[in-house]
């Protein structure tokens, strides 16, 4: 099995393009099996978990208008490709030949893809994506991923994560603790780029961790302290969150937690009286947030501080790494007051 395939979104038109172009184009390969992230040998079963794995991850439901139509490109690729594999004969063609037919029945017969998925899955919505995050993590098809990203990259924990399905830098021990106990047993190979990486390297990636997550942290909170500032409930908070920061964003469980922080401006005590000076400074998650730093945050999601909807256009990218690609931001604009204004850099805390 290979690492999960993640979807380019540049340019929206796949009728007049042939099926594997539209491959090439949205997912950065020619390759039907690649774009669903199996092998060639995979079973019928395989061909629908895949699918649906990768249709969750690009479903148009979970995008925002901005982004709705390169996802819903991407939809319709996999939704293709999926056809062609799992129809006997076409794979048969496909796997000799190299070709495809996009005139054959399993095409042709399909007139709106997000019905031929609705037709194989239930309907989808965001908690389902969330769901399918969770039961990756921890699961027996991440360890086979991450055993062939360890393998594909020589052990390169950099390369490995960033090619591994709903990753974080955070991830990293845990991934490493697993890959240790594998080479130990035998299973996989020891590779000097994993075996000698350097104390201070790993020392430097600890402290990685500890100030990305912060950071993200205080992100999240600046957004949901001003939408709920705004009026917006905690369901529509956490779905435009969601469709932002995709797996970056918090469960819906800490999303209600931390805006129910932000209603109450206060921590409560037993008695149900508070301080003065509880009053005074607020929930402590929201203490001191720089000006700087909150409308930065807000501009990911689509806000001015005035509530202002704004124009986000996010380009993303693949970069190629030995055959493997990952997505990365390639720059933000963002409409202001009826002014273009290009988000450069991060804010700091």
């Amino acid at each position: 099995m290979t690492a999960p395939q993640r979807p380019l979104c540049r340019g929206y038109r796949t009728s007049a393009m042939p099926l594997m172009d539209s491959c090439e184009r949205y997912f950065g390969t020619r390759d039907l099996y690649t774009v669903l992230s199996v092998g060639s040998d995979a079973s019928d079963a395989d061909l629908l978990r895949a699918y649906r794995r990768q249709a969750l991850l690009v479903h148009p439901d979970r995008a925002e208008a901005a982004y709705r139509q390169p996802a819903t490109a991407s939809f319709q690729v996999l939704g293709k490709v999926h056809a062609i594999l799992s129809n006997r004969q076409q794979r048969e063609i496909y796997d000799e030949q190299g070709i495809v037919n996009e005139r054959c029945d399993p095409i042709k017969q399909v007139k709106d893809w997000d019905q031929y998925f609705r037709h194989l899955f239930k309907k989808v919505n965001v908690i389902d994506i969330q769901s399918l995050e969770e039961a990756y993590r921890d699961s027996e098809e991440e360890r086979d991923d991450l055993q062939q990203a360890y393998l594909d990259f020589e052990g390169d924990m950099d390369r490995i994560l960033e090619v591994m399905l709903c990753a974080r830098i955070e991830d990293e021990p845990r991934f490493r603790k697993y890959l240790e106990i594998s080479v130990r047993a035998g299973d996989l190979p020891d590779y000097p780029a994993f075996s000698s990486q350097s104390k201070q390297k790993r020392e430097s990636q600890k402290g990685k961790v500890h100030n990305t997550k912060d950071f993200e942290n205080f992100e999240h909170q600046s957004v949901i302290k001003f939408l709920v500032n705004e009026g917006v409930d905690t369901p529509t908070i956490y779905e435009r969150m969601f469709a932002v920061y995709g797996e970056r964003c918090p469960n819906y469980n800490t999303v209600e937690k931390w805006a129910s922080d932000c209603k109450h401006g206060y921590e409560s005590v037993e008695d149900g009286t508070h301080t003065q000076q509880e009053e005074d400074q607020g929930p402590s998650l929201f203490r001191e947030v720089s000006q700087e730093a909150e409308e930065s945050a807000l501009h990911e999601v689509g806000l001015d501080r005035t509530g202002n909807s704004l124009t986000a256009l996010i380009k993303k990218r693949q970069k190629k790494h030995q055959g493997s690609k990952h997505l990365i931001l390639e720059e933000q604009e963002c409409k202001l007051s009826g002014k273009t204004k290009r988000q450069t850099q991060k804010a700091r805390v």
